[in-house]
């Protein structure tokens, strides 16, 4: 885990907003204090993880979205070979941007300015660093619970 100084204090709305979007509700549906307390906790240990690990992460669950997508279509690995590469996932970057709340946005400039060892042949530094970032992203929506947020986002890639 990063030693990176997490402000806790900004993230209340997020947090919020991330209780209600994992259908996180008590009577009435109002919030529940409790799960609400639960998901600013995981919003918190996420925010300590660095831009690589989150994508490390993201990776998995990008890749299994895609897995998801393509399932019941003829030649389905090499359809989801071409959704997880870099340049693919640099494009949708350009789609995903503007539906990023100010946390996530956040997560995806950590992802973006962070240092990868290699970058693979066929694309450019630009393309991955935008991938890390998408990745990024979907790690820490699942490392946080919000597993019904990276579903919306997922299926943003594909709006064309």
């Amino acid at each position: 885990m990063s030693n990176d100084a997490v402000d806790t204090d900004t993230d209340v709305a997020d947090v919020t907003d991330a209780a209600g979007a994992a259908g996180v509700t008590g009577a009435a549906g109002v919030t529940d204090v409790t799960d609400a307390a639960d998901a600013q906790a995981r919003v918190k240990a996420a925010k300590q993880y660095s831009g690589i690990e989150l994508a490390f992460i993201g990776d998995c669950v990008y890749e299994l979205y895609a897995r998801e997508r393509v399932l019941n279509q003829k030649h389905f690995q090499s359809k989801t070979t071409a959704l997880v590469r870099a340049s693919y996932q640099s494009q949708a970057c350009d789609r995903l941007l503007p539906h990023l709340t100010e946390t996530e946005a956040e997560i995806f400039r950590r992802g973006k300015n962070s240092n990868p060892k290699t970058i693979p042949k066929g694309c450019t530094q630009a393309e991955y660093r935008r991938a890390t970032a998408l990745e990024a992203v979907f790690g820490f929506l699942r490392l946080c619970g919000q597993d019904d947020r990276a579903a919306e986002l997922f299926a943003r890639v594909f709006d064309t």
